[in-house]
């Protein structure tokens, strides 16, 4: 009825109307190069795209078909992905993939970012990573691990087919309508998939890949993306690379060492004991032998889905002052070395069509866990992470090249006016605490392998008040057994003790404080505004603050942008932070012409003084309440979510059960709370504010 309603009047096409043209992408012989510099691209990006023809239309011919070059690619990018990991890769990242062109056409890419200065190396790899496939095929292994995969994906589509967003099959149909893609439905697709993929052996895989369907010599493109003032090659070098490669022999990859055990020798498990159920919120509360907490909540939202998050209080700022940045090191090397006996693409390996993962990461405040999986490998989940913590790796080849890329950085900031505006203003705001100003090379010359080491051992060391959240389809007693095995049984013994943080002692300058940051390398000027002052900290004083800084958001658009016309946006952010003291803080930001900042910061102020001072009508008041509403109806479908969301509550000390409060919360974001806000934290004294500008006012 509403179709009819709304669309009835339209006109049909008639006998008489021309057919509609159907128009293809062409193709061509010669390699088309594109290379392009730009000031705000941060990496060199390559890509290089083979236009080939559509799969024909998914019938049983046509999806075995497809589902073959989804193998092909899936090995590819595993191979692409396993190569990044190495130190001495010249990739930051790789990936291939097939893309939709349209009207029977679609793209195969190769793509990767590179390292500083290794643009030719990085292609040369890209171009020989698929001419090895072509060459060698892949290996019984590496097909097993992409059918795991690709049935892994069809799995939870199938399980989640109830639950897909509507605008995902609103696209199938008009991709349908406009390109007659089939739509099979997904519990088709599902049992066809099922019912291939098993006969899908190695050697039709590599028949695929010997073939010219599968990056087709023809309709080729080359492009580059490098940041500006990168040194690039001429278009006939890359061109030549590209034609070299058609016809080299790479040498055959060399055969996989055999899967080891994440943690070779499993301790003897703890305990596990309940000791609190709330029904309210639906959780039971596990104490655990070496003093971690579980907390539990089952539910349906997804079909096969579990999600783990918690946190230990600490993190970086708890370590000693000279291992403070170590710390902060500590997460990124282990994560990139692997595990102790396993690199980390070894690991990978062992994890690639396996719908699990888990991870512990040393932060400035805490000790953060997350974890996700299947029903199925929440075992693995619990094993993966028991591991992360216990038998982490630290390699000396990843240590110096995180190391290296981190002076690169140090030394390519002080070229950038972005840079230098951050450095500054982190300066500024926290009074040159050694903590909380960029790092400079002396800063990394005092960081070593042993260093980050022994802050990670210190973090670690005593997990014993850890508190994790697991949400999904699990039930406590079906936790328990895990639990016991991999999560009772991390490190509980004290760490060093008397170690006294330098980062407690760190406050955002007391205001009123301005500064001008004259940098002739700036194109603009640039105008960052904060406040800060002691908050209360809870769920409805977060929406309200939430609430005063969409409506400051938003008339400040409506008059630096729309009135005056002075700046193509304006960014407020509000948040209430805990550490290192309790502070509800603002902040605004906006770029303009540097012979405009005095009128926009005048006009800036203006506003902030209507928001202090002006009880705003309820309809604007609603409409924050209504989006709130929306975005909590959507969120609350996810177990990441409910997860994060209780983790958040208890870290900041308050009950979990305040996340059934919305509803009173949400009624709060008042005008009247909104103006009471707003005028205790809008104000001269708490306000820091820079402005960095080409144009010295002194010299005016």
């Amino acid at each position: 009825a509403v179709l009819r309603e709304q669309l009835g009047d339209l006109p049909a096409a008639g006998k008489g109307a021309p057919a509609r043209p159907w128009y293809t992408v062409p193709d061509h012989d010669e390699i088309l190069v594109s290379q392009v510099t730009d000031p705000e691209i941060t990496n060199t990006l390559v890509t290089v795209m083979h236009k080939a023809d559509a799969v024909e239309s998914p019938k049983t011919g046509g999806y075995e078909q497809f589902l073959v070059g989804q193998l092909a690619f899936l090995v590819l990018t595993e191979r692409l992905g396993l190569r990044s990991t190495d130190p001495g890769s010249p990739f930051l990242g790789a990936g291939a993939s097939p893309g939709g062109l349209g009207h029977g056409r679609e793209s195969h890419l190769l793509q990767a970012a590179v390292k500083p200065g290794r643009l030719e190396e990085g292609l040369d790899e890209l171009l020989m990573a698929r001419r090895s496939l072509k060459v060698h095929g892949v290996t019984d292994e590496e097909r097993d691990r992409a059918v795991r995969s690709l049935a892994t994906n069809m799995e939870a589509y199938y399980a989640e087919r109830d639950k897909t967003d509507t605008t995902t099959h609103a696209d199938e149909l008009q991709r349908n309508f406009l390109e007659d893609e089939p739509v099979p439905g997904i519990p088709y697709e599902y049992a066809l998939s099922r019912t291939m993929l098993p006969t899908i052996d190695t050697a039709r895989v590599n028949a695929y890949l010997a073939s010219d369907v599968f990056y087709p010599a023809t309709g080729r493109v080359v492009q580059v993306l490098a940041p500006e003032g990168t040194s690039l090659p001429d278009d006939e070098t890359l061109r030549a690379m590209v034609v070299a490669a058609d016809t080299a022999t790479p040498p055959a990859p060399e055969g996989e060492a055999a899967s080891l055990p994440l943690v070779p020798e499993p301790p003897a498990p703890g305990s596990v004991t309940v000791t609190d159920r709330d029904e309210a919120l639906g959780t039971t509360t596990l104490s655990l032998s070496n003093g971690i907490t579980v907390v539990v909540r089952p539910t349906e939202l997804q079909a096969d889905n579990i999600v783990l998050s918690g946190f230990k209080k600490g993190g970086s700022a708890a370590l000693p002052s000279e291992l403070y940045l170590s710390g902060l090191v500590a997460t990124d090397v282990a994560q990139a070395s692997g595990l102790q006996g396993m690199s980390v693409a070894d690991l990978a390996r062992q994890l690639i069509g396996r719908a699990v993962d888990a991870d512990v990461s040393i932060e400035g405040w805490n000790e953060v866990f997350f974890g996700n999986s299947t029903r199925a490998e929440w075992p693995t989940m619990l094993e993966l992470l028991h591991a992360r913590v216990t038998r982490a790796r630290f390699d000396q080849a990843v240590f110096d090249e995180m190391m290296a890329a981190r002076r690169d950085q140090v030394r390519l900031s002080l070229t950038s006016p972005e840079a230098r505006l951050h450095a500054r203003w982190q300066a500024l705001v926290w009074d040159g605490h050694p903590h909380f100003v960029p790092w400079t090379e002396a800063d990394l010359d005092g960081i070593t392998l042993a260093s980050v080491e022994r802050a990670w051992a210190l973090a670690t060391a005593d997990l014993s008040d850890t508190v994790l959240f697991v949400v999904g389809n699990l039930t406590p007693d079906e936790a328990v057994e895990a639990l016991a095995q991999w999560v009772a049984t991390l490190p509980a013994t004290a760490a060093d003790p008397g170690i006294v943080s330098t980062t407690d002692d760190a406050r955002r300058v007391a205001g009123p404080v301005s500064e001008v940051l004259v940098d002739p390398g700036a194109v603009q000027a640039t105008v960052r505004v904060l406040f800060h002052a002691p908050a209360e900290d809870g769920q409805t004083e977060r929406m309200v603050l939430n609430g005063m800084g969409s409506l400051l958001e938003a008339r400040l658009h409506e008059e630096l942008r729309e009135e005056l016309g002075g700046t193509y946006g304006v960014s407020v952010s509000e948040t209430i932070e805990r550490n290192p003291v309790q502070e509800a803080v603002v902040t605004i930001e906006f770029s303009c012409d540097p012979a405009r900042v005095d009128e926009l910061l005048t006009a800036m102020d203006a506003v902030i003084e209507e928001i202090r001072t002006e009880v705003w009508p309820d309809a604007v008041m609603g409409s924050f309440r209504e989006k709130n509403l929306r975005e909590r109806q959507s969120s609350v479908q996810s177990n990441f979510w409910w997860a994060g969301a209780m983790a958040g509550h208890w870290r900041r000390g308050e009950a979990p059960t305040e996340i059934l409060a919305f509803d009173e919360s949400n009624a709060q974001v008042r005008a009247e709370r909104i103006r009471d806000v707003a005028e205790a934290l809008l104000v001269d004294a708490h306000r820091i504010q820079l402005v960095q500008t080409p144009l010295d006012p002194a010299a005016e």
